[in-house]
């Protein structure tokens, strides 16, 4: 098992790039659109991390998801508010309903399916709706920010890497 916190990120770092590699590649490229790789980056570390290949309870992982929140805001500097403003009202509008569409449906979700799943997986159905209105780096900032534990996310790791695909 490895344990050392630089050789964990080195294979992760390693998994992530070998995967976007392939999903380039002209031969795999095709495999990659029936599971893509957004699936794979998520799938192949937490098997690495199930069959005792890396250590699960490494304080690597907490470490590299407080980055996240600081590593978002970097991301947004690079945004380019006046050509968003130029898409025009139909755009922004739609963009908004969207979001608000999100967190309305979360909300609900969550009411419909609080009975069964329990009242305490409230901040996982807010992660996942930081997911489906900023991607995954959002997911897990929210995470960090609702203080979800690991128990309840990731349940909504595999939910929010399943459905969407299905969905669509």
């Amino acid at each position: 098992m490895i344990k050392h916190p630089f050789i964990i990120i080195g294979v992760l770092l390693a998994i992530v790039s070998a995967i976007l590699w392939l999903s380039s590649h002209p031969r795999f490229k095709r495999w990659f659109n029936f599971i893509p790789s957004v699936f794979w980056i998520y799938f192949l570390p937490m098997m690495a991390s199930t069959a005792g290949f890396i250590d699960p309870r490494s304080p690597v992982y907490s470490q590299i998801s407080q980055l996240l929140p600081m590593s978002l805001f970097l991301l947004l500097l690079t945004v380019d508010i006046k050509a968003i403003l130029r898409l025009g009202t139909p755009a922004l509008l739609m963009f908004l309903s969207g979001g608000l569409g999100v967190g309305i449906g979360m909300v609900f979700a969550f009411w419909v399916f609080k009975p069964f799943i329990g009242s305490h997986f409230w901040s996982g159905f807010g992660a996942l709706a930081g997911s489906w209105t900023g991607g995954s780096a959002n997911m897990i900032a929210t995470k960090e920010a609702l203080g979800t534990p690991e128990a309840v996310f990731l349940p909504m790791v595999v939910v929010d890497t399943v459905v969407p695909y299905f969905w669509m």
